[in-house]
């Protein structure tokens, strides 16, 4: 047997439910009735207007709200939800500009060398804008912050999360840790000794010039480039020319390397003067 008593009380409480939530709907422009009726505009005999459910009945169950009164609370309602949406945008800008900061002096940092990425990316978790940003946003902010090198050395502009985009910020810094700035190479410096050139290309190659002697072995022993040799051997005929010129017997060398016929045995010019002393 149901209890008399408990079934008034649930049909009493359900109607203050009803009867309260009447009262919240009848705030602003109604849209519709909280029994599910529609909603229309009717006029009392003063000419007032109202919003009135299409089921009305005066039992306090359904909507009958002042038209003016429901467009003064509409137009507060969006006044009020306007000055939140501006003191939000505010606070979003203010944040912003301060990230900038935090951010120029990230780099700023990581320009002079002092802040590696490991530490770039442990400082950036620790902003309060993580939380508050999507991701993409936040691998925006996180790339800008990067140094330019590690920048135009990334794989690829997209990434799909921030920790992929720290994952490889990384291994390019390692990258460039491992390979360092390539140097002009500069160019060899030739010796005003033509023959002092020589010896030396001839020390790289077979070890001690004075073995081998100054004789020259053929085309491309001295190590140097065809340019290079046919100066060498331009400028050593002009040193025989001047030594013939000057009758110079006093050696039997020429600075070419090789020695002078003329006073040895077998030479054409020998065999003439040994004929005549005869």
């Amino acid at each position: 047997m149901t209890d008399l008593y408990y079934k008034e009380m649930k049909h009493h409480k359900r109607e203050y439910d009803w009867l309260s939530n009447c009262v919240y709907a009848n705030y602003k422009i109604p849209t519709k009735c909280i029994c599910g009726g529609a909603i229309t505009v009717e006029a009392d005999d003063g000419g007032r207007n109202y919003y009135v459910c299409k089921d009305f009945k005066n039992d306090g169950l359904h909507i009958r709200h002042d038209c003016l009164t429901a467009l003064e609370e509409e137009l507060d309602c969006l006044r009020s939800q306007y000055a939140e949406e501006v003191s939000l945008r505010r606070e979003l800008q203010f944040e912003l500009a301060q990230m900038r900061e935090e951010i120029k002096e990230l780099k700023q940092l990581i320009i002079e060398g002092k802040m590696i990425v490991a530490k770039y990316k442990q400082f950036f978790y620790s902003l309060p804008i993580v939380g508050e940003r999507t991701e993409q946003q936040l691998i925006e902010l996180a790339k800008a912050g990067l140094k330019e090198e590690i920048r135009e050395d990334l794989e690829t502009d997209e990434f799909a999360t921030l920790e992929a985009l720290f994952e490889e910020a990384e291994e390019v810094e390692e990258g460039l840790k491992e390979t360092p700035p390539s140097t002009p190479r500069k160019r060899r410096r030739r010796s005003p000794n033509p023959r002092s050139s020589k010896r030396a290309c001839k020390a790289e190659e077979k070890g001690d010039p004075e073995d081998d002697g100054y004789g020259y072995d053929g085309e491309g022993a001295s190590g140097f480039k065809d340019d290079e040799e046919g100066e060498y051997w331009g400028w050593m005929q002009m040193e025989t020319d001047v030594d013939d010129d000057a009758s110079d017997r006093t050696d039997d060398t020429l600075g070419s390397g090789q020695f002078r016929m003329d006073n040895y045995p077998g030479s054409s010019g020998t065999d003439s003067s040994t004929s005549d002393s005869d």
